[in-house]
């Protein structure tokens, strides 16, 4: 919808432009061969006035309106790019997760009734695996990801912390009793495809 009215919004600035280039030019081109002399109309009944001061205030017209347009178009090309890296950066951060559960479902694999972390470095992983969080937050402040889009990190997010805690627990090995990886896992990929597809509409 954003984009769409956008479009509109373009589409009429561009008609606006040629509209007005139109104007001046026949106003010009009329000007300069006398076509009114030619075509018999009297000089005496036109108010010379009048298009001395139409003519110069038409083209600082056109030049405003045409500035007004560069200025648009950089500006949403600088929101596109901020929407393109917002998306990327939230993508990149759920392939991260991915890997980070690969990686603790082999180590879980290793040890039968023995948390694979110690509570020191269950701390140290948290801080790693989501380091990227306050970015994400600004990108949420500038709107460069949806409410949508940040409701589902946060709750990826919060279930993926409390299972990493849970494998510096004694009961580890049951860690689905709490959060079941496999719809976590399920639920990160759904995310990623759907940012995948965003980001090629950008």
């Amino acid at each position: 919808m954003k984009k769409s009215k956008r479009s509109r919004r373009y589409r009429a600035m561009h008609i606006i432009i040629l509209i007005s280039i139109i104007i001046v030019l026949i106003a010009l081109i009329v000007d300069y061969f006398d076509i009114l002399e030619i075509i018999g109309i009297d000089f005496k009944n036109l108010n010379l006035d009048f298009w001395n001061i139409f003519v110069p205030n038409s083209i600082v017209i056109v030049t405003a309106i045409v500035t007004f347009f560069l200025i648009e178009k950089r500006n949403y090309e600088k929101e596109r790019m901020g929407d393109y890296i917002g998306k990327v950066l939230l993508k990149e951060i759920y392939t991260s997760y991915s890997v980070h559960i690969d990686m603790f479902e082999r180590l879980l694999e290793k040890y039968d009734d023995r948390p694979p972390l110690s509570t020191d470095m269950e701390g140290k992983i948290q801080d790693l695996v989501f380091s990227e969080d306050k970015l994400v937050t600004e990108q949420l402040r500038d709107a460069h990801i949806s409410k949508e889009e940040y409701e589902a990190y946060n709750e990826i997010k919060k279930k993926l912390g409390l299972w990493i805690f849970m494998l510096s627990r004694p009961n580890a090995n049951k860690e689905n009793d709490v959060v079941d990886i496999n719809e976590l896992k399920s639920k990160i990929n759904k995310e990623k495809n759907e940012l995948k597809n965003k980001i090629e509409r950008i």
